[in-house]
């Protein structure tokens, strides 16, 4: 059934974009309250023009704030005992931690969505390739198992500069503006034939 899936959204979907992919398989193939949390997030920030800088709901007069109603439902969703994100755990804690002082901070919102893109695209390469890994061959996984202690490196590095940058008064690395555009080959490349839900 999977496979037959898979191939119905090569079919399909082949000329869409990368980004139109990723979009389609997290809609349609993903049942994980955080990711489905983190995806609703993101959806904030497409639904703006980056270019004005600002967020949408900050133009808006509606009780709460979706941003950091996602951010929250991201937060009590987060599979800390899950093989795999249990080791990122930390590295999310200070990520969240930093991305709702830039929010608070009033960032551009470019800025916080590469941030929030950076994270994602981390995740993806530690914790749910491995986890949604259906069709994926023995030895490409042991090379991800491998590179893996490094990704997360990566991750908390990343994360340990922008705060300190942030803290510091200084402005945000630009390094974070780079990410959108690895982020969509990373997803289309590694989550194509993910499962409709792994079990634990």
């Amino acid at each position: 059934m999977i496979d037959r899936t898979a191939k119905e959204t090569v079919s399909s979907h082949g000329k869409k974009s990368a980004k139109d992919l990723k979009n389609h398989q997290y809609k349609n193939h993903v049942e994980d309250p955080f990711i489905d949390a983190y995806t609703q997030l993101r959806a904030q920030f497409e639904a703006v023009d980056l270019d004005q800088q600002h967020l949408i709901t900050r133009w808006q007069d509606e009780p709460g704030d979706p941003v950091e109603h996602y951010l929250d439902q991201m937060l009590v969703s987060y599979p800390e005992e899950r093989q795999y994100y249990s080791d990122v755990f930390g590295a999310y804690l200070d990520w969240d931690d930093t991305f709702r002082l830039m929010y608070e901070e009033d960032y551009p919102a470019s800025q916080l969505k590469s941030f929030l893109e950076f994270f994602v695209e981390k995740l993806s390469e530690s914790t749910l390739r491995l986890l949604y890994n259906h069709g994926i061959p023995e030895n490409r996984l042991a090379d991800w198992e491998e590179e893996r202690e490094d990704v997360i490196e990566e991750l908390e590095n990343g994360v340990e500069e922008t705060r300190a940058e942030l803290l510091e008064g200084r402005e945000v690395p630009e390094v974070l503006d780079t990410v959108s555009d690895s982020f969509s080959s990373v997803i289309a490349e590694e989550m194509d034939e993910i499962p409709s839900r792994e079990s634990d």
